[in-house]
């Protein structure tokens, strides 16, 4: 267990607005970079991950699709859109901020939108 390691009440949050959705979801748990969880599209399972970024005041979430045998698989369409919706209460969340991954990864955060 991380002491330092923020965010169980976000993951937590996240995952019961999922769930009220109608979606399956694991219960979070924790590792050295944040918190995650694994929830279901359709029986496609996927994986949130969420960390803060202490300089940036800010937290960063990823989605991933869980391979299968070590083979990478797309995300689904619709898995961004669920993490999406359980964002939307704006007394929560704010200013909520989407990127594709490459772009993210090259430093280019000026170019996120609202929404997926």
């Amino acid at each position: 267990m991380n002491a330092l390691c923020f965010g169980d009440d976000v993951a937590q949050h996240i995952a019961f607005e999922l769930e009220t959705r109608g979606y399956t979801v694991e219960p979070p748990a924790q590792e050295d970079f944040g918190w995650y969880f694994r929830f279901s599209l359709s029986g496609k399972p996927h994986l949130f991950v969420i960390g803060r970024r202490p300089v940036e005041a800010d937290w960063l979430g990823s989605i991933e699709r869980v391979p299968f045998l070590f083979v990478k698989r797309p995300v689904d369409p619709e898995a961004p859109l669920a993490i999406d919706a359980a964002l939307s209460d704006p007394t929560i969340f704010q200013k909520v901020l989407w990127h594709y991954g490459e772009q993210f990864d090259a430093g280019e955060e000026e170019f996120g939108s609202p929404h997926p």
